[in-house]
């Protein structure tokens, strides 16, 4: 028997728009659920059980202005690789 795979993983880097340095501990969560996850010290992050489908993370860090990204396809078969950029409020 083979069940599809309903959750995939999404990661990816948070960084400042300008200098491009890593912005360590900012916030990506899956809207409409309590899922969400922070960046390391590389601005690396990876977060886990995400359905399969179109879903809309926000993308926050104290200092900078929030980011909303609406309708990014999970796929089933692949992980999904954001790299975002913040700007300074």
């Amino acid at each position: 028997m083979s069940f599809a795979q309903t959750t995939q993983n999404v990661k990816g880097t948070v960084l400042d728009n300008q200098s491009e340095i890593p912005l360590i501990g900012a916030t990506i969560e899956l809207l409409g659920t309590d899922n969400g996850t922070v960046t390391d010290v590389d601005g690396y992050f990876r977060l886990e059980n995400v359905p399969v489908g179109r879903q809309s993370f926000r993308v926050s860090y104290l200092g900078y202005n929030a980011i909303t990204l609406p309708n990014m396809e999970v796929r089933a078969g692949k992980e999904l690789l954001l790299d975002i950029t913040l700007e300074e409020s």
